[in-house]
């Protein structure tokens, strides 16, 4: 079992991360991610959901699952 993600306190569902993670796998910005956190019920307004997506994107990055293109992130293929 995985352990569970903290952002600036808030305990965040599995279930968010992995919506958040799902929008991923096609050409995005933060935003964008940050909007899936947000319609999941993630408050904008004391910043977690921009914090949830800064700290998916890292781990994305770095597992080099997705890269950056311009101004948009993008998932790797193959």
């Amino acid at each position: 079992m995985s352990k569970p993600m903290i952002v600036l306190g808030r305990k965040i569902p599995q279930s968010v991360v992995n919506a958040c993670v799902a929008r991923m796998s096609k050409t995005f910005y933060a935003a964008n991610i940050e909007q899936v956190a947000w319609e999941l019920g993630i408050s904008v307004t004391d910043g977690v959901s921009m914090r949830l997506a800064d700290r998916l994107i890292q781990r994305e990055k770095k597992a080099g699952r997705i890269r950056r293109v311009g101004g948009k992130w993008e998932p790797v293929r193959g």
